[in-house]
Order: structure tokens, then sequence, then C-alpha cells
């Protein structure tokens, strides 16, 4: 018998976003939009309803050097960096560091994907205070299901401290975040040999695609 093919689980779900803004754009929600824009998040009207193959997953998965930040393929070496992922995504990729401490904070529900992404929906554009509530409710969702994914059903701690304060969720080095998180889970994957990897394979498909 044949060697058993490893599997990779991704939490990461580019066809969730998709649905979510094309709901968005269905409704005609045009302030959500323009505040999603307004916040450096228009990128993700364009994340594509994908389906991506298990093969292409491990294959990328195992390929990829977590200290020199490279996959190592047959067809070359490519390195990953802040600035490709914020060239790709188009948000700038300098900024503070959103310094996600796993602690739990004061006041902040741990709610799941679904509950966050009904109240992104549903919640009201009247007020300044409700601009900041579903500049929240969307990020959290945008992480949770895209950029720093987890296994968890719920959001994380870890998810808590860049929504906290949304004044301008620009000031934050977004590129740098989800490549940090991104080597955390593929070194996951591939030293403690979890089957589920909680990367962004936007991310993993970008480096490959850039070649």
């Amino acid at each position: 018998m044949g060697k058993k093919q490893k599997l990779l689980e991704s939490r990461c779900s580019p066809s969730y976003i998709h649905d979510m803004m094309s709901t968005l754009s269905k409704n005609n929600s045009v302030e959500k939009l323009a505040e999603i824009d307004l916040i450096g998040f228009g990128f993700l009207r364009l994340v594509p309803n994908w389906s991506v193959k298990q093969a292409i997953m491990v294959h990328l998965a195992e390929s990829y050097q977590v200290k020199p930040r490279t996959f190592i393929l047959d067809i070359g070496n490519i390195r990953l960096n802040a600035e490709l992922i914020g060239k790709v995504f188009g948000i700038p990729s300098r900024g503070n560091l959103c310094y996600l401490v796993l602690r739990r904070h004061a006041g902040v529900n741990i709610r799941s994907t679904t509950e966050l992404r009904d109240l992104v929906y549903r919640c009201p554009m009247a007020t300044e205070s409700d601009r900041m509530e579903f500049r929240r409710y969307f990020i959290l969702v945008v992480m949770k299901m895209f950029l720093c994914p987890t296994t968890q059903q719920v959001i994380s701690p870890w998810h808590i401290h860049p929504v906290l304060d949304v004044s301008d969720p620009r000031r934050f080095n977004w590129p740098l975040e989800i490549l940090k998180w991104f080597d955390t889970a593929v070194e996951k994957y591939k030293l403690k040999g979890n089957k589920t990897c909680e990367d962004c394979m936007f991310v993993m498909l970008v480096g490959h695609n850039d070649h």
C-alpha cells in the first residue's frame, strides 16, 4: 500500500468573505461598502469564490520554510514578505503592530462567526457610534474567516486587540500581522502534526502565483 496522503484543513474561507461582500452589494448597502473602503479593506470585494484542492494546499504548506519565509518549490524559491502581501491586498505594509496579546478583554463578548456576520448585515449606520460598531464586527469576521483564521467556532482573544479602538484601522501594519500569523500556523501544522492549518490560504496561493 502507498503512503497515506497527508490532509490539510484550512479554516480560511475566501468563499465566506466573497458571499458576505456579495450580500452587502446585493442589499445595496452603500454606506457599509463605503465604510469598508474607508478603513482600507476594499480589496475584499475582489476576493474570489475559491475552492482549493487539498493536494495544492498540502504541497505549499510543506514547501514553506518559516525561518527564511520562503517557499522551496521545483519552479524556484519564492520569498514571502509583508510588502508582497500588502501589494496584493492593496493595504500599506507599514504602521504599528497590533500587539495581539492572549487575554480576555472586559466588556468584549466572544461571539461566533455567524453571529458577527449577522451583526454586519443588521448593524445600523445612523450615528458615529453605529459606524464604529460596524467596523468592529466587520474586522472581526474578516480576521476570523480570512486573514487570521482559527480552528475555534468563535473568535479568539487574539482577535480582540485590533478592534478595541477602530477609529483608524489603517494605523496597523496588517500585512506584517498576517505574515506572522501565517508563519505560526504553518509551523504548528508541520512541526506539531496539526491536521488543521490556521493560515490565510490566500497568502499561500498569492505567494505561489506571484512567481
